[in-house]
């Protein structure tokens, strides 16, 4: 498909608030039109770059899991393309908190993008609703 036919199918979509664009062949769904343009689409492209495969295909079922309301199973999809790409690009380690370790100390993600603000980490231990209470199942 040439360039001028996918920037105008592409502005037909936007002109009548179709949430959908269409990126490398592939029609991607998308809720927030900032958050598609800065963080989704330059992903994809970098995604289709060879040797990325397995990333993008974990980072493709995300978005699509997604897109049907499997927000548990694209979490997990996520961070399997999140430990892909660590790895891809030199990182050491069978667990996330590993890679991300390795990776700030080999210098592939800065140490201020490994760490959580101390305020977050506190909002993710209680939840949304207050300190975590487990509950045993039946």
């Amino acid at each position: 498909m040439s360039e001028e036919l996918l920037r105008e199918l592409n502005r037909v979509l936007a002109e009548d608030r179709v949430a959908f664009e269409l990126v490398d062949g592939e029609m991607v769904p998308f809720a927030s039109r900032e958050l598609h343009v800065e963080v989704t689409q330059p992903a994809l492209r970098l995604l289709a770059t060879a040797g990325w495969e397995r990333v993008e295909t974990s980072y493709q079922n995300a978005l699509s899991e997604l897109a049907r309301g499997e927000g548990a199973n694209a979490i997990t999809d996520a961070g399997t393309a999140l430990q892909e790409a660590l790895i891809l690009r030199g990182a050491e380690g069978n667990q996330i908190g590993d890679l991300t370790t390795s990776a700030k100390h080999r210098g592939i993600i800065a140490a201020h993008d490994a760490a959580a603000p101390a305020d977050n980490r506190q909002g993710m231990q209680m939840g949304l609703s207050g300190p975590k209470q487990h509950r045993r199942c039946p």
